[in-house]
């Protein structure tokens, strides 16, 4: 098979470890603080779920999917760069939704970070690895 599809799946199963661990936590943050933090709960269980993922995500790819670089500092950076504005992006998309809409918080967040995913990969793959 072609090189490309096998580091787009790679990238895809990297992904997909990290979105579980995402999730679970957003998922279980939501849960303990909707009542507690009414205003800012998913922000709080965005970033709290997302700095975990994003640490499990990096290393995964740094290893198993865009191997090559033995210096990890200057891709680690752009990559946290990416992952803050993804993060961003996504914890304000998924508010002004739920908000506007009443959907599920979590059902949200898959919707939006699947959207997220492509843009990720493309920006992984040319600027950071």
């Amino acid at each position: 098979m072609n090189k490309k599809f096998w580091e787009f799946l790679k990238f895809s199963m990297s992904s997909l470890g990290s979105t579980v661990v995402d999730l679970v936590l957003f998922a279980l943050v939501v849960f303990l603080l909707k009542d507690m933090a009414p205003q800012h709960y998913i922000l709080i269980a965005t970033i709290g779920a997302r700095i975990v993922s994003i640490l499990v995500n990096y290393n995964l790819n740094a290893k198993l999917v865009f191997v090559g670089e033995d210096d990890r500092k200057l891709p680690f950076f752009k990559y946290i760069t990416l992952a803050v504005f993804d993060m961003l992006t996504s914890a304000l998309l998924v508010t002004i939704l739920v908000q506007y809409f009443s959907w599920n918080e979590t059902l949200t967040k898959m919707l939006v970070d699947s959207c997220l995913f492509f843009l990720g990969f493309l920006i992984q793959k040319i600027y950071i690895f």
